[in-house]
């Protein structure tokens, strides 16, 4: 397991033909992107689960590694946040990791690491946080948001239907406006039409709008926000 820095984590993902905003939003190339959506629920044990079937752990796509990149956090009450922070702080320092989260926010796992992999991608999933999860040579990528919303961008419409049947049981929803607002100078995601027809949108699922007017799925009460801080 090694720890990157935020322009390291950059150059990981360019490496492998991503590209990273100036906001340090992942993205594809403009003409080769489809995007699904899924609630975060409340009860953390389908949250765990949830982060397991997000891996690639499938028989047909064996864990080659990923990167996991905490690209923001401290947006929810102090209480939320410095429990995670202290769990996350003790976990990489146990692997001799002694930098601050917010100095080396990138953390890249080997192919024997997976369940360390699982420990550290639960996280920001439970504790609200803006992170990116990065499987090595798979043609996808997640961001887990505080919006309680985990978007799964895929560089192949057949990547996306494989990772959409996967996440049955979450009820995933085609996304056409809710992460492309993040990458606004990029066209519009799309994936193909299914037998049961075109997903809806996030903007359809219940929920309040966010300052933009998107209305991400409900997500479990975190307590009021506070300060941003950047990790990432």
């Amino acid at each position: 397991m090694v720890f990157l820095t935020r322009e390291e984590a950059k150059r990981w993902c360019e490496a492998r033909g991503l590209k990273v905003t100036a906001g340090r939003y992942l993205h594809y190339e403009p003409d080769g992107q489809h995007c699904i959506t899924v609630g975060l629920e409340d009860r953390p044990s389908r949250v765990i689960a949830l982060a397991d079937y997000l891996m690639p752990t499938w028989e047909e796509a064996p864990f080659n590694g990923a990167l996991l990149w905490i690209r923001e956090r401290g947006i929810w009450g102090d209480f939320s946040e410095n429990t995670g922070a202290m769990i996350v702080e003790q976990m990489r320092r146990g692997k001799g990791e002694q930098e601050p989260l917010d100095r080396r926010p990138g953390h890249l796992f080997r192919s024997e690491e997976l369940v360390e992999m699982h420990s550290y991608f639960v996280i920001p999933l439970l504790f609200g946080w803006d992170a990116f999860l990065v499987p090595e040579s798979r043609d996808y990528f997640v961001f887990a948001s505080h919006d309680g919303v985990a978007a799964v961008v895929s560089r192949t419409v057949e990547m996306a239907e494989e990772l959409r049947q996967r996440l049955r049981d979450w009820n995933p929803q085609e996304d056409t406006s809710w992460y492309p607002r993040f990458v606004e100078s990029l066209p519009r995601f799309g994936i193909a039409a299914t037998g049961a027809g075109r997903l809806a949108c996030p903007a359809t699922l219940k929920g309040r709008p966010t300052e933009d007017g998107v209305t991400p799925p409900p997500t479990a009460s975190r307590g009021p926000r506070v300060g941003r801080r950047e990790s990432g």
